[in-house]
């Protein structure tokens, strides 16, 4: 029989291999999938700072740092100190970072209707509430 954690890795495997599907998407930008998770988390809040997205990643301040400093060379960040404390910066998307997520938001939703096409409007209700378990359940 096979065991608990056996299980668990095989539905990693398997979800990994769905979700690389859709990642695939970002990348036809260059830009690593830790870029667009940045880009993606500065444009889902106003005022994010680097520690912020360090502490929400889990990622290593300096590695962090250098990611910042190519996206705002690329010209899809840029940097704007706090009127309250000069030593706090936040990030801001550009225009093109903007339209850059806009169209890779748009092609992975292509993609999951796609993915899920066979799937009828019950069967898209249960996968969502089942996506929505395992999250309530991690988070406990």
């Amino acid at each position: 029989m096979e065991s608990y954690a056996a299980k668990v890795r095989r539905f990693n495997r398997f979800y990994v291999a769905h979700i690389g599907l859709i990642n695939q998407n970002y990348f036809e930008s260059d830009l690593s999938f830790t870029e667009v998770r940045l880009l993606y988390e500065i444009g889902e809040r106003d005022n994010a700072t680097a520690q912020f997205l360090s502490d929400k990643l889990h990622l290593d301040k300096g590695y962090l740092s250098r990611t910042i400093k190519s996206l705002i060379k690329k010209d899809l960040l840029r940097k704007e100190q706090s009127e309250n404390d000069a030593r706090t910066y936040f990030l801001c998307l550009t225009a093109g970072a903007q339209r850059l997520l806009n169209e890779s938001h748009r092609k992975v939703e292509n993609q999951i209707a796609n993915m899920t096409a066979h799937l009828n409007a019950d069967d898209k209700v249960l996968l969502v509430q089942c996506m929505e378990t395992i999250q309530y359940l991690l988070n406990k």
